[in-house]
């Protein structure tokens, strides 16, 4: 009875100790060997050690141990978590406790488990997993006895006290580590990504630059960008367009915006920026990842005037389809001027000069030269190299267009093109010749 008092004392004596060690933020490793100190008050002849399991290899790695047999924890480094691996891997596992009465009647695990555990002199093996508040696996707490056994109802609860006290130390340095990895993981990211990164004030102050930042501006540190004015680096004819949609950023509101940037030696930059408004110390500013697609915008300019080039190649290799009906809407008019002049002279030269006749064959020669003109306009247009004009035009008249300067090849060949349009058609936006290239490539 007097032991059982002296050892609650000790337990309690422990607990204390541990929790002030967790306050006053003690290392992690000798907080775990006063864990495994107090664990070994479970009973005689027995030693207590942790495993910690990494959370990102899911792998055992460090190993604390008050007893001689710190070997047999150090066979586990480095092993994956697994049910198979033995009882720890199998409470890390399961997330229950593990129980092994008698390792000599033991059958769940391989023959090396076995021949090593006795080999340290161990008939027994009590595992416990130590989990987070979350529920997640942080390592192992076991127990290890000389002679077979299985643990009573006050060894469970100070195995349970025991692996309650760990999981609190474990975790308290687990809270005060993600930060510093968190931050270390941004830096790492801030100062090595290729986009440039920017915290701008509401004033258009630059607080904070990445390196690719400084590189874009021509200037060889992010720190001669801070203080500065970014408005300032802005090309002038996109400068009140970025100062609206800053202002609009920090307002609230997140966007994406082209602008030119001009470098501290002068050269163009055009660039794409995608921000967000972020809060600093109580004021919103903007956050801005800018990406540099000057090299983008040239390749669409050249595949631009690829393009113009291509189309007009494909209305010089139409030419050849349409050569006879040229000729022909050509020398028709023309040949009607002739026909037209000559009869016009015949009737100024006839005795009385017959002056109504010549004046309708006057009238006939206007008509046909305004019609040789037209076609001469129309064909001009549709092989010239020029750039796209989209205005208001009528689809039908343009298609009939196009039909007109077939219809002496179509003749020749007796096909009868027939154009089903409908009525009332709106006017639609777009450049005529293209429109009318599409018409004759598909005839």
């Amino acid at each position: 009875m007097e032991n059982d008092l002296l050892r609650a004392e000790a337990l309690v004596t422990g607990e204390k100790r541990l929790l002030e060690m967790v306050a006053l933020g003690s290392a992690l490793p000798e907080v775990l060997d006063a864990v495994c100190e107090l664990g070994a008050e479970v009973g005689e002849s027995c030693h207590g050690g942790i495993r910690l399991i990494d959370p990102v290899s899911k792998t055992f790695q460090a190993r604390r141990s008050v007893s001689a047999r710190r070997p047999l924890y150090e066979a586990t480094s480095g092993m994956r978590v697994d049910a198979n691996s033995g009882p720890c891997g199998a409470a890390a596992s399961l997330k229950s406790r593990v129980i092994v009465q008698d390792v000599l009647a033991e059958t769940r695990w391989t023959q090396r488990w076995r021949d090593l555990t006795l080999a340290h002199g161990l008939r027994a093996s009590w595992s416990t997993p130590i989990l987070s508040r979350c529920q997640e696996v942080l390592g192992t707490f076991s127990v290890g006895l000389k002679e077979p056994g299985a643990p009573n109802p006050g060894q469970f609860d100070l195995i349970a006290r025991v692996v309650h006290l760990a999981s609190i130390a474990i975790e308290r340095v687990h809270n005060d580590v993600a930060p510093k990895r968190s931050e270390e993981g941004f830096r790492a990211i801030w100062d090595t990504t290729p986009e440039c990164v920017k915290v701008v004030a509401a004033d258009g102050t630059v607080l904070r630059v990445n390196a690719a930042s400084a590189a874009v501006a021509g200037v060889p540190s992010p720190d001669l960008l801070v203080g500065k004015r970014f408005f300032d680096f802005v090309a002038s004819e996109h400068r009140e367009r970025y100062v609206a949609f800053h202002e609009k950023v920090c307002a609230g509101e997140k966007g994406i915006l082209e602008f030119d940037l001009i470098d501290a030696k002068g050269g163009r930059h055009h660039m794409e920026t995608h921000a967000a408004p972020m809060q600093i110390e109580g004021r919103t500013v903007q956050l801005g990842v800018t990406r540099d697609v000057t090299a983008r915008k040239q390749a669409e300019e050249v595949m631009g005037t690829l393009r113009a080039e291509l189309a007009h190649l494909s209305r010089v290799n139409s030419l050849g389809a349409v050569t006879a009906s040229i000729t022909h809407e050509i020398s028709q008019p023309l040949a009607g001027i002739i026909t037209n002049a000559n009869t016009g002279l015949r009737m100024l030269s006839a005795e009385p000069p017959n002056i109504q006749g010549a004046l309708e064959t006057v009238k006939r020669t206007v008509r046909d030269s305004q019609r040789a003109s037209e076609v001469i306009k129309r064909l001009r247009a549709l092989f010239s190299k020029k750039d796209v004009v989209c205005e208001a035009l009528d689809l039908s008249e343009a298609a009939h267009e196009v039909v007109d300067l077939l219809r002496s090849e179509t003749h020749k060949h007796r096909i009868v093109v027939r154009l089903e349009l409908g009525n009332d058609l709106p006017p639609v936006s777009g450049d005529r010749v293209q429109l009318q290239q599409v018409v004759l490539t598909s005839l």
